[in-house]
């Protein structure tokens, strides 16, 4: 249920947006389709954190950065020769490598080492700015508030958290139907992803690269 609620104000702030946006200009001129997709390497702030649980209690002594693969889909409707919104739905992990110490009822702590990998299932909404609106090589930049759904049952991490990602990249037609599109980008937490309950304070981001095809 809560997710559920999460999603509807998340579709209704979308919708208002949109006719706003569109009561500004009638001259709506395309609706098209986007698929990216793309490889980041992903953390996280405050390293190192706990959020794996065992019996006796782990803790973290060392944390790295690993490479993670994303991808999505995007549904754009322009607003003018410059301006388009967006709304998708997606899939994004966060990778990390782990270094730490695991107590038992021996006295005596063991060393582990093991990769922590959370795959989340995006649901978005942006905007987009073309800087070079028909030409050959189109310049972009684009903002993408997302909402990231965590399934299964985490005892640290919430469910439903939220993050923004900023694109920077190129549109360039290939023909009078499609597009090819690539773009660098930097993606973060907005609010903690795990409990208040927990002294974790986990706020994961990434940076990477993306690829794909469009619609004109």
């Amino acid at each position: 249920m809560k997710f559920c609620s999460h999603l509807a104000i998340f579709c209704i702030c979308f919708m208002c947006f949109a006719g706003r946006m569109r009561g500004q200009d009638h001259n709506i001129k395309t609706k098209r389709i986007e698929i990216d997709f793309g490889l980041a390497k992903t953390f996280h702030y405050n390293a190192p954190v706990n959020l794996i649980s065992c019996y006796e209690g782990c803790f973290a002594t060392k944390q790295k950065a690993l490479p993670a693969i994303n991808g999505d889909i995007s549904y754009f409707i322009s607003l003018n020769e410059k301006n388009e919104i967006n709304v998708g739905l997606g899939g994004a992990q966060y990778r990390y490598y782990e270094m730490g110490l695991a107590y038992s009822p021996d006295p005596n702590p063991s060393e582990y080492e093991e990769t922590n990998t959370y795959t989340y299932i995006d649901f978005f909404v942006g905007h987009r700015l073309t800087l070079a609106a028909g030409k050959k090589i189109r310049p972009f930049l684009e903002n993408n508030l997302i909402m990231e759904v965590l399934p299964g049952d985490w005892y640290v991490i919430k469910p439903v958290n939220f993050a923004w990602k900023i694109k920077s990249g190129l549109n360039i037609p290939i023909s009078t139907k499609f597009t090819v599109n690539m773009c660098c980008y930097y993606k973060t937490a907005v609010l903690r992803f795990d409990f208040k309950d927990f002294d974790s304070h986990y706020f994961p981001y990434a940076f990477g690269i993306q690829m794909g095809v469009g619609t004109l």
